[in-house]
């Protein structure tokens, strides 16, 4: 009747009180029941794991060679933990340099075969690194490997001399930072501290697709079309592209 009715309104009032009483009441009901089975623990301990480690100590300290191995094995331990420590750090960077050297060599090959590949193309890079391997202009060894599978190229049918020598036309993401071919060839550094650099001028030169780009430029997808379409304009005005690029983009 009048109760339920009364009861009905009033709930959806007091609901949220309720709901929030109710978990408190869980909360400390859990808390009781951690504390309960730790004092257990704590107990059990005091009586049976407290005793027994006692008389293990007794049994190690009336015997002196087992003395000594209880006094000498903690500080080995401790001094070893040390040296590793302190090497852990330069054993790391050392493998780091060996890899950013590796990484960096791979790309230098690449840009070889590249080269050559251009030189009997035209002048024009093949549109893929697949075509290197499969025209003999790669070794198989260097397209099957691991490093190269993680580059991002970017000079797909672009024209060598279309491009300054200081074009990105290849990239490597390592952990920190990015081993960086250019269209001259050279092999160069990049920290993560120039990531914005190496972002923006990759946007400018017209690779608004690239990973970097798009990780720290941030470009939204209308921004993105914008300039795809202006660069594309002026890709097909052939060997003034360069200039009418620049002009297209600031």
């Amino acid at each position: 009747g009048q109760d339920a009715t009364r009861l009905e309104r009033v709930w959806p009032l007091v609901r949220p009180y309720v709901m929030a009483l109710v978990w408190v009441v869980v909360m400390l009901a859990g808390v009781a029941v951690a504390a309960l089975a730790g004092y257990v623990a704590l107990k059990v301990a005091w009586r049976v794991l407290f005793p027994a480690a006692g008389r293990t100590i007794k049994f190690v300290w009336q015997r002196p060679v087992l003395r000594w191995a209880a006094v000498i094995l903690p500080l080995i331990v401790l001094c070893l933990g040390l040296m590793v420590a302190m090497l852990l750090p330069a054993v790391s960077g050392a493998l780091d340099d060996a890899k950013k050297s590796q990484v960096a060599n791979t790309l230098k090959q690449l840009g070889t075969a590249m080269q050559t590949y251009s030189s009997a193309h035209r002048q024009e890079y093949p549109e893929s690194l697949d075509e290197l391997h499969e025209e003999g202009f790669m070794a198989a060894e260097l397209s099957n490997s691991r490093e190269i599978k993680n580059f991002e190229y970017l000079a797909g049918g672009k024209r060598v001399t279309d491009m300054p020598g200081s074009a990105v036309v290849a990239y490597a993401e390592l952990e920190d930072g990015f081993n960086v071919l250019y269209n001259d060839g050279h092999v160069a550094w990049r920290s993560r501290g120039e990531m914005r650099e190496l972002a923006a001028q990759l946007y400018k030169q017209g690779d608004v697709d690239a990973n970097v780009v798009r990780e720290d430029l941030r470009l939204s997808e209308a921004e993105l079309d914008d300039y795809t379409k202006q660069y594309n304009l002026a890709k097909r005005l052939k060997g003034k592209s360069r200039a009418k690029l620049d002009q297209l983009v600031g």
